[in-house]
């Protein structure tokens, strides 16, 4: 006969918790490492494509590339000087202090914003620099799948040279200009007219 205070039935039904919790755990532990793995693959993907660029233009201290906020500083030197509503900004500054600026409430959120847009500004402005025919293409990797795409595409570049060559350490005399991807022409590399009806 069952007894009421019989309580081994509760003993079951622990125990089948208890296993289905060890094999949640024995499928989420490599999940994890794999996930840990991918990104630290990545990082250090991203941080040779950005240090084999900044070594290939000779700037000092090209390891930034491999230290956080450092390698936006980075970035920021390897694309130059941005024209933004008619004013020059410096992408270095800009990209350092806004990924900082951006982990404060409220703020941060806003400033996020238009540090993303900037951001993805600069990156079409390097993309442009070093692969001008592919620069779109980058770009919207970059933007769609920017944790895979982005430290794939800094590490594609990082033994390409800029198309100018102007001297200096980012290739450039103060009296060039800098390269503008969006001119249609003038200072960058010349284009063959390969279309028959102009």
């Amino acid at each position: 006969m069952n007894d009421v205070n019989d309580l081994s039935f509760l003993n079951s039904a622990q125990s089948g918790a208890g296993s289905e919790a060890a094999l949640a755990t024995l499928f989420t532990i490599p999940f994890i490492l794999t996930v840990i793995v991918l990104a630290a693959g990545l990082y250090i993907l991203s941080g040779l494509g950005l240090y084999g660029m900044a070594k290939k233009r000779g700037f000092e201290n090209p390891y930034m590339a491999f230290i956080p906020i450092a390698n936006m500083w980075l970035l920021g030197k390897l694309v130059g000087e941005l024209e933004v509503f008619g004013k020059k900004t410096d992408p270095a500054l800009i990209l350092a202090l806004g990924w900082l600026i951006s982990v404060i409430p409220i703020i941060g959120w806003l400033a996020s914003i238009a540090w993303t847009i900037y951001y993805y500004y600069a990156l079409h402005t390097l993309y442009s620099l070093y692969r001008p025919d592919n620069a779109l293409v980058f770009l919207l990797l970059s933007i769609f799948f920017s944790g895979i795409a982005l430290p794939v595409i800094f590490f594609i570049m990082r033994n390409d040279t800029p198309p100018y060559a102007f001297g200096g350490p980012d290739n450039r005399s103060g009296s060039e200009p800098p390269y503008d991807p969006f001119s249609g022409g003038g200072n960058g590399p010349e284009k063959k007219n390969d279309d028959p009806f102009s």
